[in-house]
């Protein structure tokens, strides 16, 4: 984690000290350029606390699954909706959901969701279409997220899940390799069952399975 805040924080200081000294003669869409840089780099940094505290609490046993019964449609169209401002529409995500009212623990699988979706949307081109369905299996529920992104080449995928791995295609788009650590562990203290089909340049499906 501290080797990953290295960037972001080289960001916000440098940013911090361009506007410090050269504020008033930097033209108006430098510095909001600065700026934006900031704001994205202090949310980076955010989000990986955020992912190491509900690990921790995870791997801790202080945190145990509380379903409750909720609206699953509304429930992934509120998600869906986040994420879509967070990535600023950079991907169309269509949502199919299923009807009706399941047991849920809405903050282990808000995290689920959240960090599929934000993954498909950042390995996937601008204007691409990131698919969240819903599907009602009887005794099962089942979360299926698609996208049409660079994939996980086959030498990676054993490993995939495990704290910091993160896939030899990646280049230089940002990431910590915990946003699927976290996903696993939540799946897992939920009861339910992870699994992904991908090809490298061909995209990735995930399946979540659960009993609501």
């Amino acid at each position: 984690v501290s080797h990953e805040f290295r960037t972001p924080l080289s960001v916000i200081l440098s940013g911090a000290e361009l506007l410090e000294a050269h504020a008033a003669s930097l033209s108006e869409t430098r510095r909001l350029e600065l700026l934006t840089q900031i704001k994205a780099s202090t949310n980076r940094m955010n989000e990986m606390v955020e992912q190491v505290l509900l690990l921790g609490r995870i791997e801790s046993g202080t945190m145990k699954p509380n379903p409750q019964p909720v609206d699953v449609a509304a429930f992934c169209r509120e998600i869906v909706d986040e994420v879509q401002t967070a990535t600023q529409n950079r991907c169309e995500i269509e949502l199919k959901p299923c009807d009706g009212t399941r047991s849920l623990d809405t903050t282990l699988m808000r995290s689920v969701l959240t960090n599929l979706l934000s993954n498909a949307v950042k390995y996937s081109k601008p204007g691409g279409i990131v698919i969240l369905g819903v599907q009602d299996l009887g005794d099962l529920l089942r979360f299926l997220v698609v996208d049409e992104g660079i994939g996980i080449p086959k030498a990676d995928q054993a490993t995939i899940g495990n704290p910091f791995h993160r896939a030899s295609n990646v280049g230089d788009i940002a990431g910590t390799g915990l946003g699927l650590t976290v996903v696993k562990r939540c799946v897992q203290l939920c009861g339910g069952e992870f699994s992904f089909w991908s090809e490298e340049g061909q995209g990735t499906h995930v399946s979540i399975f659960l009993r609501p």
